[in-house]
């Protein structure tokens, strides 16, 4: 069960690090963009994380009001837990079973 989990974080982490390497080159705008779509997906898959949707609402804020540092960090974070938490859906789709007693 410790492997198990240990997969699953690394696979997580693994995700999150291809999320945030993706965003360095994307506008605000885009980063918003892909993380609705994702976070979209994530609760249609039943998944959807909790701090994503607020931390989408704050970027759009934030870019809103002129403060586009702020608003890119923001957006950078909100694409990263929703791409996670897609991750997440899917590997739970496809691994439930190896944790299934038998």
């Amino acid at each position: 069960m410790k492997l198990v989990k240990g997969w699953m974080l690394a696979g997580v982490m693994l995700a999150a690090a291809t999320a945030q390497a993706g965003s360095h080159g994307m506008s605000v705008d885009a980063m918003l963009e892909k993380a609705s779509a994702a976070n979209s997906k994530a609760k249609a898959m039943g998944y959807e994380w909790t701090i994503t949707a607020p931390a989408i609402k704050k970027a759009q804020a934030a870019k809103e009001a002129g403060k586009a540092d702020e608003a890119k960090g923001l957006a950078s974070k909100a694409l990263y837990w929703a791409e996670a938490s897609v991750f997440q859906a899917e590997n739970e789709d496809q691994n439930w079973k190896m944790r299934v007693p038998r």
